[in-house]
């Protein structure tokens, strides 16, 4: 995963470990991660850039992510860089507050319409070109899946329930399973002068 902090201010990385996505029809715990992120990180107005950079002003940005296919173990992400006069420390607190509200309220009908949708569109629109279409098609095959689960995956996802948001958002985030890495960036030398490209001649 690849983050942008600003130059004065750390940046805070939270990865959960959680099951992936290996069998299309069965594996609804994934189907229901990739809705829980959208929730938290979704959109303009999802809950994490809503309430922590907006209302709360803990971060200058938040986010959330999971991938459900890949090779390797699977992991959900919390990140974001606080705001300033505020700690790595606050932010990680907000951000789990977050999710607990989720395990502890649900989400409505209309938030999961909305997230959804915004979800399997980010789906369809990686088939604009023909070049998104052999991606899309590739990363899946290498890892098992065939040309037709892509539209099944899409498909699982329209059927997701708050109830399965839910008990994602309950089930998935205990400390146990949290991997924490704080990033901090480099002093920058004012001394320092870039040495000219190699192999170029006049």
């Amino acid at each position: 995963m690849q983050v942008k902090a600003p130059a004065e201010n750390p940046y805070l990385i939270m990865g959960f470990k959680v099951p992936k996505l290996e069998n299309v029809l069965k594996d609804r715990d994934a189907y229901s991660l990739a809705v829980l992120s959208a929730v938290l990180d979704g959109y303009s107005g999802a809950r994490l850039n809503r309430e922590l950079v907006q209302n709360q002003k803990v971060a200058l940005q938040a986010g959330a992510s999971y991938d459900m296919t890949g090779r390797g173990p699977s992991l959900f992400y919390l990140d974001g860089a606080p705001a300033p006069g505020q700690t790595v420390e606050a932010l990680e607190k907000a951000l789990l507050a977050q999710v607990k509200k989720v395990a502890d309220e649900g989400v409505s009908e209309a938030e999961l319409a909305r997230v959804k949708a915004q979800l399997i569109a980010s789906q369809v629109y990686k088939r604009d070109s023909v070049y998104g279409q052999a991606v899309e098609i590739g990363q899946n095959v290498t890892i098992g899946f065939e040309v037709g689960d892509i539209d099944r995956m899409i498909e699982q996802i329209k059927t997701v329930t708050a109830q399965e948001v839910q008990y994602a958002a309950q089930k998935f985030f205990d400390q146990d399973q949290l991997t924490v890495g704080t990033l901090f960036p480099l002093p920058i030398d004012p001394n320092k002068k870039d040495a000219p490209p190699k192999g170029l001649t006049h």
